[in-house]
């Protein structure tokens, strides 16, 4: 291992693997929100005549995908 790879202070940097994790973890989250508009309203309520499941589906879809959208972009730094 050469010398420029490590600080001065010879400790590892924790700052760019936990950056990895929680872009990971983010792009997870995101995938599974994806997949849930395509699968729970053709699986889940493909079955449920009235329209009401579906909108309060959509409604609880729509606002957790803005808090997360939102909870990512305020820790979001140059």
């Amino acid at each position: 291992m050469s010398p420029q790879s490590q600080p001065a202070t010879g400790k590892p940097q924790p700052q760019a693997k936990s950056l990895t994790a929680a872009r990971l973890g983010w792009a997870v989250w995101f995938c599974v929100l994806v997949l849930s508009a395509f699968i729970v309203p053709f699986a889940f309520l493909g079955s449920i005549a009235s329209i009401a499941a579906s909108f309060l589906y959509w409604t609880v879809f729509a606002l957790v995908a803005i808090v997360s959208i939102i909870t990512m972009i305020s820790r979001w730094r140059d």
